[in-house]
């Protein structure tokens, strides 16, 4: 298995492809940003999650697969403010990688963000995420990237977090390309690489997991 930094450093050499010719250039498109939000149960900050990432996308295609009435409470509010920016598709029977696929298929500009609906961004100050915003569209047009999204985890105090989950990256920006998709792959892990909270009452061994992770 590849390590992170590993990957990174492939990723940034294959990402010059299009530009040398390689592989076709990236298709043309309005260079903005569609955010992906995929929404079910009850999601206590999904008010907060949309209006703080209407800094950052020009679209935001939230992906109902199931959500409590409060939830949906919580995105009519939302939506307010939002006006046509959000839009929202119903899709309650999608597994997670059908409905990931149904979201990247429903997205109409260059880039594509995967926003949790427990993502909270800064939107002004230092950190905004107006200044990713500015990073992306800046990139070159003729070129593919993927750049993960760095978040602090902050549910719960700092002194009842699970150590290893103070920073996540279960966000990420990508270029859109025509093969884009997501796919489920399954692996077995050690117990002893597992975070903290999938250690808990697991001894030894390993233990198989079904992951979802994309492919362009």
């Amino acid at each position: 298995m590849l390590s992170r930094k590993a990957a990174r450093v492939i990723r940034r050499v294959a990402s010059w492809a299009p530009a040398v010719g390689l592989v076709p250039l990236p298709p043309e498109r309005p260079n903005g940003i569609s955010a992906m939000v995929r929404v079910r149960g009850h999601e206590e900050w999904i008010e907060l999650c949309l209006r703080s990432v209407l800094t950052l996308a020009d679209e935001v295609v939230l992906l109902d697969n199931g959500a409590s009435p409060e939830t949906r409470e919580a995105i009519g509010r939302a939506r307010e403010t939002l006006g046509k920016t959000l839009r929202i598709l119903d899709c309650p029977e999608d597994d997670i990688v059908t409905l990931s696929n149904r979201g990247l298929a429903a997205c109409r500009f260059r880039w594509i963000v995967r926003w949790d609906a427990d993502f909270v961004a800064h939107t002004d100050g230092p950190r905004s995420i107006g200044r990713l915003r500015d990073f992306l569209l800046g990139l070159p047009s003729r070129r593919y990237f993927l750049v993960e999204i760095g978040a602090a985890e902050l549910a719960g105090d700092l002194a009842h977090q699970f150590p290893d989950l103070r920073r996540r990256y279960d966000g990420h920006a990508v270029v859109w390309s025509p093969g884009i998709r997501y796919v489920a792959i399954q692996r077995t892990v050690p117990v002893s690489r597992l975070a903290t909270h999938d250690r808990i009452l697991r001894r030894g061994g390993s233990v198989r997991r079904t992951l979802e992770t994309l492919k362009t």
